[in-house]
């Protein structure tokens, strides 16, 4: 037996979308298992709020981007934000002016995206 796993938010179209696309992959491969993990609004505002932090300018760039951009990024790129949060605050201060650049891959395309939405508070 095979799973699949997706993550979606809940009240997003994307998940009204999986939910008749897995309709019809359970129909058609009924040995295959599904499950669908949703993002509850708890998950999401406890992002939030570790996105505020000790320094304005940081909190500045963190805060637009988890409330515009965050519940539409891959599994991976919300795995590496979170990730991401409990690094010290000048670590990603440095990453977010540009100072310095992560080396993991992942982290340094989510530095790219932080940097390049132009959210405001």
């Amino acid at each position: 037996m095979s799973l699949l796993v997706v993550v979606a938010k809940q009240s997003s179209a994307f998940f009204s979308i999986l939910r008749v696309f897995f309709g019809l992959l359970k129909v058609n491969l009924p040995h295959l298992r599904i499950a669908v993990i949703t993002m509850s609004q708890h998950d999401l505002k406890e992002i939030y709020w570790r996105s505020r932090r000790g320094m304005l300018e940081l909190e500045l760039k963190l805060v637009p981007f988890v409330r515009d951009c965050y519940p539409d990024l891959s599994a991976e790129l919300q795995a590496a934000y979170v990730d991401m949060l409990a690094e010290e605050d000048w670590q990603i201060f440095d990453w977010v002016q540009g100072r310095e650049v992560p080396q993991e891959p992942v982290l340094a395309e989510l530095v790219g995206l932080i940097n390049s939405h132009r959210g405001r508070l």
